[in-house]
């Protein structure tokens, strides 16, 4: 048996995974923080990344000429943004800004000690879910929502109406 997940399907998984691992209990414990920003996190980028592909499949590899070979290197953050720019997708600049925060705390929860501050999670997590729901409805004209079950969707809008907030 065979579990394949294309980059929309992973994105996807990602951050209902993200989600699920936020909620395991009505008040999320610190470490569920940590899950979740890295999860959602993975999520969006697999979205951007299915967006690049839909352009052309081999824009998503660092050397086109790797398309599809396996242990071909990806296209990082930063050059996803750059080579969606290029092809007429871009990001709103307030909306950047806050994914390139989390990008930078996702790489110090990686690779570095690090103190969270739990409000200010809860809320990076809700632009996450936020941009998740925004970006797969006008770039990938998927509502990610109708992917979820009802457990994870009921939290998944409380996620979102604070990043909703947070972004206006």
């Amino acid at each position: 048996t065979t579990y394949q997940l294309r980059l929309m399907e992973n994105g996807i998984d990602f951050v209902k995974s993200g989600i699920e691992t936020y909620f395991v209990e009505d008040t999320p414990d610190p470490r569920s923080h940590k899950y979740a920003i890295l999860h959602l996190f993975s999520g969006v980028l697999l979205l951007l990344k299915e967006r690049l592909a839909r352009i052309r499949p081999s824009l998503v590899f660092k050397d086109e000429t790797q398309c599809g070979v396996r242990g071909a290197k990806t296209t990082d953050f930063h050059q996803t943004i750059k080579l969606l720019a290029q092809n007429g997708v871009t990001i709103d600049r307030s909306k950047l800004a806050v994914l390139t925060q989390v990008r930078d705390l996702r790489n110090d929860i990686e690779h570095y000690e690090v103190s969270l501050d739990l409000k200010q999670t809860k809320e990076v997590i809700g632009e996450l879910a936020a941009f998740a729901y925004s970006f797969s409805l006008d770039e990938l004209q998927l509502r990610i929502d109708e992917r979820f079950s009802s457990q994870v969707l009921g939290r998944f809008y409380d996620l979102k109406e604070i990043g909703d907030r947070l972004m206006q």
